[in-house]
């Protein structure tokens, strides 16, 4: 026969603490309905007093290992652990609630106890809803990812960059601009400081035609745009006043973008100097209009609608 100890200690009315060689845990309820979270995780019991029937349930059940993913998906599945692991967070529950149970009337522990149990059954729940979408991500199922990952965000609101893998996912692969907007919104919410999450928010904003807050957002931190994100906030301002009329401020946002540049050949440059003519078009300045939109086409003849506008402005030669 083993050595065993075990011994409750009243902490306040229906709230016990319990002793024993496993370890410490906590009980609380009135006699017949109780809910204990100790070393073998959490539980719920419920009896009829007097009558010997009882039902004891553990809260936080695992669910079965799945099913083995296929030799490609776990060799790839190594190159996608970049992404933080879900943590979780129900051990600092337990010291919270326990501590405030000692000062606290019955009712209340018993709330906070019941509260960090669900949490310890939610926390594998979402752990297992992260790891599923990165495993469908990996095999190209774009849109049941997006799906776990949802159930993971809602669950983990302060996740930044669960976040941002799930905008990731609805702009670049689904297209999906509306609820990837709506995610931008919950990164700037959660780092409104990070450039790069500022510059996505400008993006998707523009890309749903929401200038007005185009103008407001790049404009608040234009003095402080002076790297490659700079220059695509500006970008965006200057297609923003655009679309919303304001030609010749459009322009200036433009001219001060790099399309006097003689060394680079970027995307963004090109966008400045297509931009920057179509705008020069708009207010009737054709002479430069043809200069910049010029430059456009003889670097990418199938950029947008170059090969449209520079046979409009003559700029193409036609075989006689």
């Amino acid at each position: 026969m083993g050595f065993r100890f075990q011994r409750r200690i009243k902490i306040a009315p229906g709230v016990r603490l319990n002793l024993s060689k496993s370890g410490l845990g906590l009980s609380a309820g009135p006699r017949g309905a109780s809910v204990s979270l100790g070393p073998s995780g959490a539980h719920a019991h419920l009896g009829v007093p007097g009558t010997g029937l009882s039902y004891r349930t553990k809260l936080d059940k695992r669910l079965r290992t799945q099913r083995t993913a296929t030799p490609a998906v776990s060799a790839a599945a190594a190159e996608v652990n970049s992404l933080p692991a879900p943590r979780s967070t129900w051990i600092g529950w337990v010291i919270l609630f326990a501590l405030m149970g000692f000062v606290a009337p019955a009712f209340f522990a018993v709330a906070g106890l019941v509260f960090v149990a669900s949490r310890w059954v939610q926390s594998p729940r979402l752990a297992r809803q992260f790891n599923q979408a990165r495993v469908l991500a990996l095999r190209g199922q774009h849109v049941d990812a997006a799906q776990h990952l949802e159930r993971y965000v809602m669950g983990n609101a302060g996740d930044l960059e669960a976040w941002r893998w799930f905008q990731d996912i609805l702009w670049h692969e689904l297209g999906d601009l509306p609820s990837a907007l709506a995610a931008a919104r919950r990164c700037y919410e959660l780092a409104p400081a990070d450039p790069e999450i500022r510059c996505d928010l400008v993006w998707l904003l523009l890309e749903q035609a929401h200038y007005s807050e185009v103008v407001q957002a790049a404009q608040a931190v234009m003095p402080l745009a002076d790297d490659p994100f700079g220059e695509t906030l500006r970008l965006a301002l200057g297609r923003a006043l655009f679309e919303q009329g304001a030609i010749e401020p459009a322009i200036e946002q433009f001219k001060q973008g790099p399309v006097r540049s003689r060394t680079r050949e970027d995307e963004t440059l090109l966008a400045y100097r297509y931009w920057l003519g179509v705008a020069y078009l708009r207010a009737g300045n054709k002479r430069s209009a043809k200069t910049q939109l010029g430059k456009v086409y003889a670097q990418d003849i199938g950029y947008l609608d170059i090969e449209e506008l520079a046979t409009e402005l003559g700029l193409v030669a036609h075989d006689r």
